[in-house]
């Protein structure tokens, strides 16, 4: 029962959706971004560098008349809480 910092990188085009309902699950949905090498769920880095590339920077094309230009990225720095109660394994399924 613990908690720990962590990165979640992602383009910017989320952020509004992110911000308003929270980091939500989409895998095997029709808004899921990237692959999942690991499993179903919401990735988080301990390395900034990692999480970083999946903001895509420069490639903002939802705000294009934004203050900062389509250039601007955005990181989160998340607070990952961990109990021991929460936790499920998944040895031997195929739906991980």
């Amino acid at each position: 029962n613990s908690s720990f910092l962590a990165w979640h990188g992602s383009p910017m085009g989320n952020w509004h959706s992110i911000l308003r309902m929270g980091l939500r699950n989409y895998s095997k949905t029709k808004h899921q971004a990237n692959g999942a090498a690991y499993g179903s769920g919401i990735y988080f880095g301990k390395n900034f560098s990692l999480s970083w590339g999946y903001c895509r920077p420069g490639t903002n094309p939802g705000w294009s008349k934004s203050r900062f230009g389509v250039s601007m990225s955005c990181m989160a720095l998340c607070e990952i809480c961990y109990h021991s109660d929460d936790a499920h394994h998944h040895r031997g399924k195929k739906d991980v």
